[in-house]
């Protein structure tokens, strides 16, 4: 089946002037407030960007690495019209999103790259031992081992199902560990974004893992055509995060990291300034994510609409090697 997919060139010009704004995956008329279109990355745009292992707390790095990344290719492959759609892309502040490794709409980057993107030694659990033994007990830190372990497994299972000839099955029971595993995270996210002295390096942790397990689930449920078992679960995960995330702000967090600094007033209103910038990037990368959250419901909903299929879908933006975003109308 082939989609009916758009390049975004047209639109930035309505971006430009106003009439149209991005929120989360989609793109609104700001006249009337419909939906215009879904922002959905490509195989290309993977290929392109050199995604951080953890898009919670390495903003400023990961459109560094994107800069250089496009400015290689572009010398390698002599293609200028690329810089226009880049200039596209960050018209319509994409470069913050999918080039932030948040991702955009369904993801299409393939289950061994996100493996490869979570196994960096920078947010693997050894790496952040010291600092979870203070806050875990050793049964829980034992049980988030096996649980990492367990969603590395899936990933990898998750892969095989390209390449066998019962990938659906294989999808299918993906789908369903990933959902035993799935509520797992958030009490964890609860409990340490509660804390004292919260840490942005266990959150952003925590909070990766629990992005990349819903979104491996609904890629897999996309996959096997359960579309509507794919919107569900996207607006459950979305309530959730909006419990979860929504009471989370920067002057918050800020104040609890800097309260514990010793010394007088003076020496902690410096920490609090010190705590303020890293507070502002980590909430606005959990906005970010829950924007996404909040509009890929929309998405499967205009997949169902259209009757398209879920396999034929994903496969389509994995093999487009030109263009780093597609839109899928909404009319």
């Amino acid at each position: 089946m082939s989609i009916p997919f758009e390049i975004p060139a047209h639109f930035v010009t309505a971006e430009k002037l106003g009439q149209v704004v991005r929120f989360g995956a989609i793109l609104k008329d700001t006249e009337t407030g419909r939906i215009v279109a879904h922002m959905q990355e490509t195989g290309f745009l993977n290929q392109l960007a050199n995604l951080p292992a953890n898009a919670f707390l390495s903003p400023v790095s990961t459109l560094s690495s994107v800069a250089s990344n496009y400015q290689l290719y572009r010398v390698d492959q002599k293609i200028t019209a690329m810089q226009q759609m880049l200039s596209g892309l960050q018209s319509m502040q994409i470069a913050n999103l999918a080039l932030a490794g948040l991702g955009i709409g369904i993801s299409v980057a393939g289950f061994a790259v996100i493996k490869s993107r979570i196994d960096k030694v920078s947010t693997k659990i050894d790496n952040l031992e010291s600092l979870i033994s203070r806050e875990f007990e050793d049964q829980r830190l034992r049980e988030l081992k096996n649980l990492e372990a367990d969603l590395d497994g899936q990933l990898d299972h998750a892969e095989e199902g390209w390449t066998s000839t019962d990938g659906l099955r294989i999808w299918t029971r993906v789908a369903d560990r990933l959902n035993d595993m799935v509520y797992y995270y958030p009490k964890l996210i609860e409990e340490h974004l509660a804390a004292q002295t919260p840490d942005l390096k266990l959150a952003g942790y925590l909070l990766e893992r629990y992005r990349v397990l819903a979104a491996t689930r609904v890629e897999c449920l996309v996959l096997i055509g359960e579309l509507e078992s794919a919107r569900d679960f996207s607006r459950r995960f979305m309530a959730r995060n909006a419990r979860l995330l929504d009471p989370v702000s920067p002057l918050d967090l800020a104040r609890r990291r800097a309260a514990t600094a010793e010394g007088d007033a003076l020496t902690r209103e410096a920490a609090f300034r010190r705590e303020i910038e890293p507070a502002r990037q980590f909430t606005a990368a959990i906005r970010e994510f829950q924007d996404l959250s909040e509009t890929r419901p929309l998405l499967i909903e205009t997949l169902i609409e259209k009757r398209l299929n879920g396999r034929d879908y994903i496969e389509q933006l994995r093999a487009e090697k030109e263009t780093p975003l597609l839109l899928l109308p909404a009319a």
